[in-house]
């Protein structure tokens, strides 16, 4: 009689060990279920912006009747956020901004339609990025050179 528990708890222990198995597949399948699902709405909103960018500048084709031209503006760099006493020295007075625009928007487009800023840093770093922005509608800033600054604080 001392056999029949023995088999019983055997049996018992592998029913535990196939239903904690089947637990953890379960939730494994859970989890990649979840992150696929996550991925593709990354990637769905990723083709959004994609199609979005992509029918924008088809517009700006659209209202211009031109070819697009491309063009380099030098810009000096200004700063922004630097608290009452401090000064923030950096070491490149100006940056070049290479951009693409319609041909009509040439001679219509001024270094006064962009603004170049660093801002002062909240962290210990040795360059601040440069960032560019254009009022006008029909630019795309391709690329600006250089895209770093380093610096001192005065």
């Amino acid at each position: 009689m001392a056999k029949v528990p023995n088999i019983l708890s055997r049996v018992a222990t592998s029913f535990k060990a196939f239903f904690f198995t089947r637990n953890v597949i379960t939730y494994l399948c859970f989890c990649v279920i979840s992150a696929g699902i996550w991925y593709s709405r990354q990637y769905q909103h990723m083709l959004e912006e994609s199609a979005h960018a992509q029918a924008h500048a088809q517009e700006i084709l659209n209202e211009s009747s031109s070819m697009l031209t491309e063009r380099d503006i030098i810009l000096p760099i200004g700063t922004r956020g630097v608290p009452s006493g401090n000064k923030l020295v950096l070491f490149a007075d100006h940056v070049r901004v290479h951009i693409s625009l319609p041909s009509d928007q040439y001679n219509s487009i001024t270094a006064t339609d962009f603004q170049a800023i660093c801002t002062y840093p909240t962290s210990d770093r040795s360059t601040l990025p440069v960032e560019v922005s254009c009022s006008s509608p029909y630019v795309h800033i391709m690329h600006i050179e250089p895209q770093q600054v380093e610096y001192i604080i005065q």
